[in-house]
C-alpha cells in the first residue's frame, strides 16, 4: 500500500471506509452533476475557453475598420506610402497561433507545478496585457503583437482548461462537461462575429477598439469565481499526494456520497506509480519505445490535426472575404450564420457523445466534412468558372457555396471540433496526460498558423480549387481514425489503457504502422512499467 494521508480500510460491495475517522462513504453508482461541479466548469469556461474563442472569431469581420483605421495612422504618423499590406494582415491573423503554440509548451509544466486552477488564474495577467495591446494599438505591428500575446494566453488556456474540467468531471458525465469546453468556443466566436457586423460595429475609430476590449470581462469573471473551485482531486492525490484534500475536493464536486469510484482509481494508480521505480522518471523516449503510449501520442497528435488542417481555419478567419468572391454581398451577416450553425452543432455534440460514443461522431463528423468540402469546391467552381465577372450579387452556385460551407462548419462542430480537447486527456494516465496534452496542443496551434497564414495565398492563386486540398485531407484523416481510434465513452483510465493494449497488441497490421506494429509484438525481455500501460 502506497504511504499517504489517508487509507482505505474497510472495503465491502456497496461501501467503503475512508481515513482514521471512520467517514463511511456509501454508493459506488452515486455520480451526478453538482452546484460547485457547474461552478467550475463555469469558470473555466468562460475564462480559458470563452476567452479563446472570442479572440479567434473577432478578427474576421473586423478587417475593414482595423486596416481602414490603422493605415490612416500609419499615414499620418509614419511613412505615408506604406499601409496595412496583405502579408502584414496575414501576420496578423496567424501570428496569433505562434502565441499559442508557444503557450502551450510550458503549460504541461505550469498545470503540475503550481496546480491546474492557480495556473489559469496567473494566465489572466497574458491576457490582460494582450487585450490592452490589441485595443490600444496604433500600428499594424502593435497590433500583431498583441495577437501573439493573447495567443500566448489561448495557447496556455487549451491545456489546462479541458485538462482540469476532464479531470474533475465524474465519469458518467465526462464527455458533456469535456464538450461545453467547445460550446464555450463555439458561443463565443458566433458572438464575436455578430458584434462584428458592420452595422454594429461600425466603421470608425472605436467600435472595433471596443470589441478587441471584450475579452476583459472574461479575465474579471474567472478571476472572481476560480478562487471559490476546488483544485483537481487527480492532481492533490496523485501530484501532491494529499490525500484528504483530494476526498474534500471530490466531496465538493461530485457529493458526499459518490467518490468511491474515483478514490479506488486514483488509489490504484498511485500504487502502481509508487510500486515503479521508472514511472517517477517519465522520459520524453517513453512515448516512442512504448507502444500503447506512442499509439496514444499518435492518436491524440491526429486528432489536434483533424481540428485544424482539415481547413476549418478558412472558413473561421476568412469567411467573409470567400463569401464576397461567392457573390454574397453580406458576407459578415453570412459569418455570423455559420457561427449559429457552428454553436448548434456543438449542442448537438453535447447531446451525443455520451450516447453514441467519441468514435463515431468522430467518423461522422470528418466524413461529413469531406462531402462538404466536395461540394463547396463544385460550387465554387461552377461560380469562377460562369459568374467570375460579376461578383456584386449573388448566383445559384454562391448561395450552394455557403450552405455547403454550413454543412461543413456542422460536420465540423459535431466531431473534430470538441472532441480532440477532451479525448486526450482520457488516453493517458496522471504523469504522461499533461505532456501529451501539450504536444498535441503544440501541433494543433502549428496546423492553425499553416492554415491561417497560408490559406489566403492558396485563395489568390489556387482560385477556385483550395477546397478540394481539404476534401482529400479530411478523407485521410477518416482512414486513421477508422483504423486506429478508440472508444473512450463510459471508461475508467484503466479500461481505456486496456483498450489501447489490446489494439496494439492485435495481429492485424494497417498500413500506416505496419512496421512497428511487427515489432511491437515480438517478445519483450522486460516487463512494460505498469504506469504505462
Amino acid at each position: 500500500m502506497a504511504e499517504v494521508d489517508t487509507k482505505i480500510l474497510e472495503e465491502g460491495p456497496r461501501m467503503i471506509t475512508l481515513n482514521n475517522n471512520k467517514e463511511t462513504i456509501h454508493s459506488i453508482s452515486g455520480n451526478r452533476i453538482t452546484p460547485v461541479l457547474v461552478l467550475c466548469v463555469i469558470a473555466t469556461t468562460i475564462g480559458s475557453s470563452a476567452q479563446f474563442g472570442f479572440n479567434t472569431g473577432v478578427i474576421n469581420n473586423i478587417q475593414e475598420p482595423i486596416r481602414t483605421a490603422l493605415n490612416g495612422s500609419m499615414n499620418n504618423t509614419m511613412d505615408k506610402s506604406h499601409g496595412f499590406t496583405n502579408l502584414e494582415w496575414a501576420a496578423t491573423v496567424s501570428i496569433f497561433a505562434i502565441g499559442g503554440m508557444f503557450g502551450a509548451l510550458p503549460a504541461g509544466a505550469m498545470a503540475d507545478c503550481i496546480g491546474r486552477k492557480w495556473s489559469m488564474m496567473a494566465n489572466n495577467v497574458v491576457a490582460i496585457a494582450g487585450v490592452l495591446l490589441q485595443s490600444l494599438a496604433v500600428s499594424p505591428y502593435m497590433l500583431i503583437a498583441g495577437r501573439f500575446v493573447i495567443g500566448i494566453n489561448a495557447g496556455i488556456n487549451t491545456v489546462i482548461g479541458p485538462l482540469y474540467v476532464s479531470e474533475i468531471s465524474p465519469i458518467k458525465y465526462r464527455g458533456a462537461m469535456g464538450t461545453f469546453v467547445q460550446l464555450s468556443i463555439t458561443s463565443t466566436i458566433l458572438l464575436s462575429q455578430i458584434f462584428g457586423i458592420n452595422a454594429i460595429v461600425g466603421t470608425g475609430q472605436y467600435g472595433w477598439r471596443i470589441l478587441l476590449a471584450v475579452p476583459l470581462l472574461f479575465v474579471i469573471v474567472q478571476v472572481l469565481i476560480l478562487p471559490w473551485c476546488p483544485e483537481s482531486p487527480r492532481f492533490l492525490y496523485i501530484r501532491r499526494r494529499k490525500c484528504e484534500a483530494a476526498e474534500k475536493a471530490l466531496k465538493r464536486l461530485c457529493g458526499s456520497g459518490s467518490v468511491l469510484r474515483e478514490m479506488r482509481e486514483m488509489e490504484v494508480e498511485l500504487e502502481e506509480r509508487n510500486q515503479n521505480q521508472r514511472a517517477n522518471s517519465l522520459v520524453i523516449t517513453d512515448f516512442i519505445t512504448n507502444p500503447v503510449l506512442r499509439r496514444a501520442l499518435a492518436i491524440s497528435i491526429m486528432l489536434h490535426l483533424s481540428q485544424q488542417i482539415t481547413g476549418i481555419g478558412s472558413l473561421l478567419y476568412y469567411s467573409s472575404q470567400i463569401f464576397k468572391d461567392a457573390g454574397v454581398s453580406d458576407g459578415d451577416v453570412a459569418t455570423s450564420v455559420m457561427g449559429v450553425v457552428l454553436v448548434l452543432g456543438t449542442i448537438a455534440t453535447i447531446i451525443l457523445i455520451d450516447r453514441v460514443g467519441r468514435r463515431t461522431l468522430m467518423l461522422y463528423g470528418l466524413g461529413g466534412m469531406a462531402i462538404f468540402f466536395a461540394l463547396v469546391s463544385t460550387a465554387f467552381c461552377f461560380q469562377f468558372a460562369f459568374y467570375s465577372d460579376d461578383e456584386t450579387k449573388a448566383t445559384a452556385p454562391g448561395v450552394l457555396l455557403v450552405v455547403f460551407a454550413f454543412g461543413v462548419t456542422f460536420s465540423f462542430a459535431l466531431g473534430p471540433g470538441a472532441i480532440p480537447w477532451l479525448m486526450v486527456s482520457e488516453l493517458f494516465k496522471q504523469e504522461a496526460r499533461p505532456f501529451a496534452v501539450s504536444i498535441a496542443t503544440i501541433v494543433n496551434w502549428l496546423s492553425n498558423f499553416a492554415i491561417s497564414f497560408a490559406f489566403p495565398f492558396m485563395l489568390n492563386h489556387l482560385k477556385p480549387y483550395p477546397f478540394i486540398i481539404f476534401m482529400g485531407i479530411s478523407a485521410l484523416i477518416w482512414l486513421f481514425m477508422y483504423c486506429y481510434l478508440v472508444e473512450t465513452k463510459g471508461k475508467s483510465i484503466e479500461q481505456i489503457i486496456a483498450s489501447l493494449k489490446a489494439a496494439t497488441s492485435g495481429t492485424s497490421s494497417h498500413f500506416i504502422w505496419f512496421y512497428l506494429r511487427k515489432r511491437d509484438q515480438q517478445p519483450r525481455p522486460t516487463a512494460t512499467p505498469s504506469h504505462f500501460t
